[in-house]
């Protein structure tokens, strides 16, 4: 008789949980339950059988009357409530879903975050029993989780990486911990610079001494051991309550023969050699402040996952990373966040960021075209509509908050509509210069064309990053137009400032594209016009009404 592979022998023992937001794995390794995070959704998101997923949730968010950072939050909370009810329907167990890592120390704010995620699952129908609300394991974590655990709703308290912690979530009550086995790892290679194999690992050591400090007492808190560096530590923790491991361990662990043996035992534990100790917050607090390791990750990893939040926000980012954001996550939460918002649109009717009757008013545009007198006054006509109606609804939406994306939506639609009756009033052959025109009018801008970006077969993670790189142009020219309406900079400025800014956006567009798409690329102009033309007065990207962002 063969030897079971190691994957199997582990099941025997200890309930496998895949760390992955990729259905595929999930499906391939059989686990009982799985995990997510943001970089794992995001991953997941790249692969084209995912789009639909992601389409869905944005469709089902452009009707809401929310705006800005709430708008964002909503589509963030529901994408993970599609990928969590997406595994549910893989694995027979549960599936674990964040809360904002930005409310670690709030107690209520956790609370009321887990009651809502909870809510967004029972809506859709499914039961609170298979999910597990991910907290970070501080001591107000700890206390929003026995509040959360009497309404039955289950915790799993997470970025946990010393005893204190552990003993705070049993006396809560708490469902599950994940105590990180390779962070902790992470840190005293680096800080002694030793390799650590087998048995002294120290975050191997770490968790055998929770499980059997849990076993010893009789705490109910599963121990699930995360964050796997390699192999050896997933098998000196065979018999823990659980293991969550990533797909490529998962296969390491398929593909081998080795024996298994079990080295957490819960009998064993009852009689190891322990003091209980009595835990209070100031008992917890000097207890974690004594871990260096623990009190350094805990708040590292409090805000890593924060930042993954924060700086979502283009403001935020910019600050921070003026060039480029370096959050994975952000790209794909910006990109589901643009293609909510009415505000952040590209105009549909033609794919062109901006105004096609404004452009076709150039003068060295209008004689490459060879206009006729007749299609000459129909887009002036359409020129001062658009100016004028446009006019209208930016003062309606700068009257209140609330009218603010009512505003916009009419905006946009009357941007499309105007540059359809434009583009009607060409001819086909002036139709197929002018997208010629356009990109040499925005260069390296019209990559946000989804036309231009499958013409050079952009990856996805290409088109993120230019989505990206556009929401933050229009936050700068948003911040702009409102520091020169309050007076604070002369119009010849503001001109400066956008004509430079605009320059150093086509160089972050271009470095997105390989060598290989940037030849190509060219070649989307066709023939230059006589003259350089740019900026187009009045050009909607880059004069876009005077709000505040």
């Amino acid at each position: 008789m063969s030897q079971a592979n190691s994957l199997d022998q582990l099941k025997q023992f200890t309930t496998v949980v895949a760390d992955t937001g990729d259905f595929e794995s999930i499906r391939a390794y059989t686990p009982q339950d799985a995990t997510t995070n943001p970089t794992l959704i995001y991953k997941a998101v790249q692969q084209a059988e995912y789009k639909p997923l992601l389409e869905k949730v944005v469709a089902d968010n452009r009707s809401s009357t929310l705006t800005g950072g709430a708008l964002h939050r909503k589509v963030i909370d529901d994408l993970l409530i599609a990928f969590g009810r997406e595994i549910l329907s893989i694995v027979p167990g549960r599936v674990s879903t964040e809360v904002d890592a930005r409310l670690s120390f709030d107690i209520e704010g956790t609370v009321e975050k887990a009651r809502y995620l909870i809510g967004l699952y029972e809506k859709q129908g499914t039961p609170r029993e298979r999910v597990l609300i991910k907290i970070a394991s501080t001591w107000e974590g700890a206390q929003a989780a026995a509040v959360c655990q009497k309404e039955g709703i289950n915790c799993n308290l997470t970025l946990l990486f010393a005893l204190p912690q552990a003993i705070a979530c049993a006396q809560a009550n708490a469902r599950l911990i994940s105590p990180f086995v390779g962070r902790i790892y992470d840190y005293y290679k680096s800080t002694t610079g030793k390799e650590y194999v087998g048995a002294e690992d120290p975050g191997v050591q770490s968790v055998q001494k929770i499980y059997n400090y849990y076993k010893k007492f009789g705490y109910q808190t599963q121990v699930m051991g995360a964050s796997f560096r390699n192999v050896s530590q997933i098998t000196e923790l065979a018999g823990c309550d659980l293991l969550t491991i990533s797909p490529d361990l998962l296969k390491n662990l398929q593909d081998s023969t080795a024996p298994l043996t079990r080295k957490l035992d819960p009998a064993q534990a009852v009689s190891a050699n322990i003091e209980k100790i009595d835990l209070d917050e100031k008992t917890f607090r000097w207890m974690l402040n004594e871990d260096a390791m623990a009190t350094d990750k805990l708040a590292d990893g409090i805000r890593k996952f924060a930042a993954d939040i924060v700086q979502s926000s283009p403001k935020a980012s910019r600050a921070r990373h003026p060039k480029k954001m370096k959050s994975k996550y952000v790209l794909v939460l910006l990109a589901v966040f643009l293609a909510a918002t009415p505000l952040r649109a590209t105009t549909r009717a033609t794919d062109y960021p901006g105004s096609v009757s404004i452009l076709l008013g150039l003068e060295n545009v209008s004689e490459d075209l060879a206009l006729t007198p007749k299609q000459k006054s129909r887009l002036n006509a359409l020129r001062t509509e658009l100016r004028s109606k446009s006019r209208e609804l930016v003062k309606k939406g700068a009257t209140a908050p609330d009218a603010c994306l009512a505003a916009d939506q009419k905006l946009f639609a009357l941007i499309d509509s105007n540059n359809a009756c434009a583009l009607a009033v060409l001819t086909p052959e002036q139709s197929a210069r002018f997208h010629e025109i356009q990109n040499q009018a925005l260069g390296y801008t019209m990559l946000v064309s989804p036309k231009v970006q499958k013409k050079l077969a952009l990856s996805a993670k290409q088109v993120i990053s230019i989505e990206t790189i556009r929401i933050k142009g229009l936050d700068f020219v948003a911040e702009t137009n409102r520091a020169f309406d309050e007076g604070k900079i002369p119009q010849a400025k503001r001109i400066h400032l956008l004509r430079d800014y605009r320059t150093d956006q086509a160089e972050d567009f271009k470095a997105v594209l390989t060598p290989a798409q940037r030849k190509a690329f060219s070649v989307l102009g066709g023939v230059p016009l006589i003259s350089a033309f740019w900026p187009p007065r009045g050009h909607f990207l880059l004069n876009p009404p005077r709000r505040s962002a």
